[in-house]
């Protein structure tokens, strides 16, 4: 089981980081470029089709890192699974406070403002993202250490 939880977090987690940073570095800033009379169109589109690619591996990252506070694996610092859990705190706290309510704000129509906010609110989550990746690497390899 705690092999599953570190794969599934790993798998969750880097997933995760690879998509956020695409999304941070290319996906947002050519939203900019979509045309005021496609916009509405383009943002409903976004949002709907975001969710389903984000959704479950969101849910998969919340549920093993849960799994991984509880079932520390053997060899795993105490402190991996907490920080890691922090940082997926930052990620869901900066996706439905300061991410999802500008998307809606961009659903009534382009705005460069909100774009440019869109991308100022996305780089904390980026960033925690690509640490817990890094993270949930450490903790597979700590634990292969200790077997």
């Amino acid at each position: 089981m705690q092999l599953a939880l570190l794969l599934a977090n790993a798998a969750g987690s880097l997933y995760m980081a690879g998509l956020c940073a695409f999304v941070h570095r290319v996906h947002y800033p050519l939203a900019a470029q979509v045309g005021p009379a496609e916009f509405q169109r383009y943002q409903a589109l976004h949002m709907e089709l975001t969710g389903l690619a984000v959704g479950p591996a969101m849910l998969l990252e919340l549920a093993a890192t849960i799994g991984l506070v509880l079932f520390r694996p053997a060899g795993v610092p105490l402190w991996m699974p907490w920080v890691g859990a922090a940082l997926l705190a930052l990620v869901w706290a900066t996706t439905w406070f300061g991410v999802v309510p500008v998307h809606t704000e961009l659903a009534s129509g382009a705005d460069p403002r909100l774009l440019s906010e869109l991308v100022s609110k996305n780089l904390p989550r980026t960033l925690a993202w690509l640490a817990r990746g890094g993270l949930a690497l450490a903790m597979i390899t700590a634990a292969w250490h200790a077997r």
